[in-house]
């Protein structure tokens, strides 16, 4: 006990003694400072514009898993860890070549260009047909089909009263109703109906005969048909122009050269 007392006063006295030199000499005696935080880095963002649209080294370093090429990180490792291995990154904002786009399937590419056909025929079909030269086109046709059936029923009606005509009605009328009997008899043959279908070819033609004589020497049906035939001569030619403008359309062109 009495040796740690004498070891406390002659520390303080030489603690004291060293503080009154430095007094006297103008100086300040030393003091242990605190040790001062290091201040936060600020993380400085680069602008949008100086970024990378394409994709870098950088990115591609990150998506490049370790040891993929030998050799611990890779050949050109130190492009990323720094020429000494160190631990930080080196950015590199070098544009690398982009991925090429993903191939197309040939079926849906030319289902696609069909489809892209279609609409444009669509399109100009449905221009054609609410322009009012067809609506006027249409029309014209119906009423000369309309005239023409008129005209016809007509003349049927003069003939049924004439007496050739009632004849020659009778005669094909007598030899269908004789072959229907034959053949549900059973009983005949072959070169035993022949006369008789004859009989009934005949006078069907007949009939044929007269009315297309009839019907030629109508004035009124002659002048029915001709303007049903004119009109549906320009109807023709408009479906022919669609037809050609279709195949000169370049959005039709262009999905025609996919199919190839």
């Amino acid at each position: 006990m009495r040796k740690a007392h004498v070891f406390f006063i002659v520390t303080l006295t030489m603690f004291l003694s060293g503080s009154t030199w430095a007094a006297s000499r103008g100086g300040r005696v030393p003091v242990a400072r605190p040790a001062r935080a290091a201040a936060p880095r600020a993380h400085v963002s680069r602008p949008a514009s100086h970024r990378p649209v394409e994709r870098t080294r950088r990115d591609v370093h990150r998506a490049r898993p370790r040891g993929v090429y030998g050799g611990g990180y890779g050949d050109d490792s130190a492009a990323y860890y720094g020429d000494d291995g160190g631990s930080g990154p080196v950015v590199d904002d070098t544009p690398v070549a982009a991925c090429p786009p993903p191939a197309v399937d040939p079926l849906v590419q030319r289902n696609a260009a069909r489809d892209a056909m279609d609409q444009v025929q669509a399109r100009l079909t449905a221009d054609m047909e609410s322009s009012s030269q067809w609506n006027e086109m249409n029309a014209t046709v119906a009423q000369a089909l309309s005239d023409l059936e008129s005209a016809q029923q007509r003349v049927e009606a003069t003939l049924r009263v004439r007496g050739d005509y009632q004849t020659a009605v009778a005669q094909k009328q007598a030899a269908q109703e004789l072959a229907d009997q034959m053949h549900a008899s059973a009983d005949y043959s072959p070169a035993e109906m022949m006369p008789v279908a004859q009989r009934d070819l005949a006078a069907g033609k007949l009939i044929t005969q007269l009315q297309t004589q009839a019907l030629a020497s109508d004035p009124q049906w002659l002048v029915a048909r001709e303007r049903l035939q004119s009109t549906a001569a320009g109807r023709v030619a408009m479906q022919n122009q669609l037809h050609a403008d279709l195949l000169n359309d370049p959005s039709w062109q262009a999905a025609r050269q996919q199919l190839g």
